[in-house]
């Protein structure tokens, strides 16, 4: 069996058991439902991802690498660090010598889509509940009810 970095869910009555397979470590990262695991994504605060994007120019590719490291085992934060880290192997085969100029440049494309995503889950809650229920200011998002 081939076992790959990432997120794995295993069935646990109504919730899952979420673990993260990352640079050959397990992390437990509790137990959830799919509905709290979306809650999450969308209750995350992507105010530390966003400075690392915005000062990616300002410093090397090992600072972005510890910077996201440092970042809390959560399942968001979690596939984050699974994502980047793609990035910085695919760079390093690429490169070797060069690859913290292109692992900034390719961790700020991903980055930058995962907060976009985020933005449009937002976006289409908000029109499906402009449509079948009520929306209601949140924690300076938008949260939806019916």
């Amino acid at each position: 069996m081939d076992i790959k970095d990432g997120i794995y869910l295993f069935s646990n009555g109504e919730k899952f058991s979420v673990y993260g397979l990352y640079l050959n470590r397990v992390i437990e990262l509790g137990t959830s439902s799919a509905e709290e695991l979306l809650i999450e994504f969308l209750d995350f605060d992507f105010a530390k991802i966003s400075d690392i994007i915005k000062s990616a120019k300002e410093f090397d590719g090992n600072r972005i690498f510890n910077e996201i490291e440092a970042l809390d085992n959560d399942p968001i934060t979690v596939l984050i660090k699974i994502l980047t880290n793609r990035k910085w192997i695919k760079a390093f085969e690429l490169s070797p010598e060069g690859w913290q100029d292109e692992y900034s440049g390719s961790v700020g494309e991903i980055l930058n889509y995962i907060i976009s995503m985020h933005q449009k889950i937002w976006e289409l809650a908000d029109i499906y509940c402009e449509s079948a229920g009520a929306v209601l200011p949140r924690n300076g998002s938008t949260f939806f009810t019916r």
